[in-house]
């Protein structure tokens, strides 16, 4: 348990999380969202598009973070269209219209915000810092920016968020040294060759092998907490999905987007929850509205689990596993 949480790059996990916190204590987060509002706020299902495209997610080794841009993009605009149409047939009234002047005004305001991720991919792509170094380098970029440019973060938010961070550690920690226990196991029983032949039991079809390794991480994903579930299913599967002839960082594509959409599907989804206490909705009836953009999220699912990541031209030479 010691071994696995003894590592340089699992630094990364409390850097980035205290940069995003830094992010919004400190007013990048506000003016990056002010700029989606109004560039896409008044288009049907306004409040939705604004949120998916103010949020695409990223994985912390070099080759995942590029080959997870298509994905996300992917992910993004197909759940754009869902909201569009979502907010059609529920005859959700638009608010406001598309203003060129205030897109340009919310453009100079996040432009700082907008360079944040650039700063951070072109470092960890160009091989000039580590990803756990890129972590630190976001903290100390939203401190700067958060204290002489924007001016909203005071040295006890900065404190709080440290305090948080701190908090969300202690209560990760443990559950990612504890679940470190199961690969080792798995190794010193042999168990994963049993499995591997359990699944080419059912077929030698590489498609369906791997329709069958979908439906068990989304079943996982609505059930486990997302870091224990890559820690506990990467060593199982990565191995069957290389003999498949599928490369690593496709696979890991995969898995993090499997886990993804476990974020939003109860009975544990963690999106859920602090999407009913936000907005006092009970869990049946949030459930219920994500249904459709569910669909659309395992549409996108199979799309990149069957288009191999190579045809994409991105890279498949780095089999770095992280997230």
């Amino acid at each position: 348990m010691f071994k696995s949480m003894d590592m340089f790059v699992l630094l990364a996990i409390p850097l980035f999380t205290l940069a995003g916190n830094l992010m919004n204590a400190g007013g990048i987060s506000a003016r990056l969202i002010a700029l989606v509002k109004s560039l896409i706020g008044h288009v049907s299902g306004g409040l939705a598009q604004v949120n998916i495209g103010a949020s695409i997610g990223s994985v912390s080794v070099a080759s995942l973070f590029l080959a997870g841009v298509f994905p996300g993009l992917l992910l993004g605009f197909s759940l754009m269209i869902a909201a569009y149409i979502y907010a059609k047939r529920k005859k959700i009234t638009k608010h406001g219209r598309f203003v060129l002047s205030d897109f340009l005004t919310n453009f100079y305001r996040a432009i700082p915000a907008l360079l944040f991720p650039l700063i951070i991919l072109y470092g960890i792509l160009g091989g000039i810092f580590t990803p756990t170094e890129a972590a630190a380098i976001a903290v100390v970029y939203a401190v700067i920016i958060g204290f002489f440019v924007h001016r909203e973060l005071t040295l006890k938010k900065l404190a709080d968020n440290i305090i948080d961070t701190g908090i969300l550690l202690g209560a990760l920690a443990p559950i990612i040294s504890t679940a470190a226990i199961f690969p080792w196991i798995l190794g010193a029983e042999s168990a994963s060759t049993a499995i591997t032949k359990l699944l080419f039991s059912f077929s030698h079809n590489k498609y369906v092998i791997l329709f069958i390794i979908n439906v068990f991480l989304l079943l996982v994903g609505t059930v486990l907490e997302t870091a224990a579930a890559i820690i506990l299913c990467t060593p199982i599967l990565l191995p069957i999905a290389v003999q498949l002839g599928v490369a690593p960082v496709h696979f890991s594509a995969i898995l993090v987007l499997n886990l993804i959409i476990g974020l939003s599907t109860p009975p544990v989804g963690v999106c859920l929850f602090i999407s009913c206490r936000i907005a006092s909705v009970s869990l049946e009836k949030i459930s219920r509205a994500a249904f459709p953009f569910l669909i659309v999220a395992i549409i996108v699912l199979m799309i990149i689990t069957y288009q191999a990541v190579e045809k994409l031209g991105l890279p498949v030479e780095r089999t770095g596993i992280g997230c």
